[in-house]
């Protein structure tokens, strides 16, 4: 650990772990959320309509967690699909068709940037056709039960932080 000779330097040394920690919070947070993804979506069914990816281009491939610096106070780091790091073959049904465009029109319809709200909370209507996936519990909820179980986020940020020097138990 560094020598603090006043404030401010403690003061910077403390935002850097937190800063730190919650970066490495949020790789954590991904990794559930990807884990939890692939128990709810991808293992409970083999699609038909479509070829799922195995290319790196699919839904739970787009899982980011992005860091987030506001200033001074509150690092963050925000866990979320990107639509732009999933492949779309709308031919194909993959991540989007082109037979069900706006106002009953043929336009293209690429579903990337909605996608993990349209999974999450079964706002797909016919788009996918029909079957169990509509009816299942979802993977961001049982994300959310995971962190908020037995205080994992709480146990696990102050694990990370305790690491870096910094107990605060």
């Amino acid at each position: 650990m560094s020598d603090i000779e006043n404030w401010s330097d403690l003061d910077s040394l403390l935002r850097q772990a937190i800063g730190e920690a919650v970066v490495e919070l949020g790789e954590r947070v991904k990794n559930i959320m990807i884990e939890k993804i692939e128990e709810h979506v991808y293992n409970t069914y083999v699609p038909v309509a479509y070829e799922r990816d195995r290319d790196g281009r699919g839904f739970k491939d787009s899982i980011t967690a992005l860091e987030v610096d506001i200033g001074k106070h509150n690092p963050m780091v925000f866990v979320y699909s990107r639509g732009d790091k999933m492949s779309l073959d709308q031919d194909n049904f993959k991540h989007g068709s082109r037979y069900v465009g706006r106002d009953g029109g043929e336009e293209e319809t690429d579903v990337r940037d909605n996608l993990a709200d349209i999974i999450a909370f079964n706002l797909s209507g016919n788009l996918f056709g029909y079957g169990h996936w509509r009816e299942r519990e979802n993977y961001f909820t049982d994300t959310l039960f995971e962190l908020e179980h037995n205080g994992w986020l709480d146990r696990t940020f102050a694990s990370i932080l305790k690491s870096k020097g910094i107990d605060i138990e």
